[in-house]
């Protein structure tokens, strides 16, 4: 069985192309349901139509570009205690919340509890007073990496 000409809405897709190539252009065609499944099929474009699900899905080569984010994506942002975190798109493609990170031993709230480097031994860049035998009272300062 030999198949015949792809048809949209009745008219041979090849008469569609060679009247738009010649310059002229053929009365608007909106296809059926059955006849998008046949050009899909036969290898030419699928519709102009994107949804949220993380895919291409109307060939351009990029995925849910009519929404705020591809589904799943994971970026940077900055969270409310002016930290760095993470957002994950969500399932309707837009951002979620900002995530807080883990505390980083920087002098800063990373984790955006209201305490500043509380995972290390001391704050960066802090100093406190100390007893620095055998000349009595001194001061510690705590280094880049948290420790006194």
């Amino acid at each position: 069985m030999t198949a015949g000409p792809v048809r949209v809405a009745g008219v041979a897709l090849a008469a569609l192309v060679a009247a738009c190539a010649g310059g002229g252009s053929p009365a608007p065609v909106v296809p059926s349901p059955d006849a998008l499944a046949v050009l899909t099929r036969a290898g030419n474009a699928a519709p102009a139509v994107e949804f949220c699900n993380g895919l291409d899905d109307d060939g351009n080569g990029f995925a849910d570009e009519r929404y705020a984010c591809v589904r799943g994506a994971v970026e940077s942002c900055v969270t409310p205690c002016n930290s760095w975190g993470t957002h994950t798109c969500s399932v309707a493609c837009t951002w979620g919340d900002c995530a807080p990170g883990a505390e980083l031993c920087n002098g800063q709230d990373d984790d955006c509890d209201g305490r500043a480097d509380e995972d290390f031994g001391c704050v960066a860049g802090t100093t406190t007073l100390c007893d620095a035998q055998p000349r009595g009272k001194g001061v510690s300062r705590c280094d880049e990496h948290c420790v006194p």
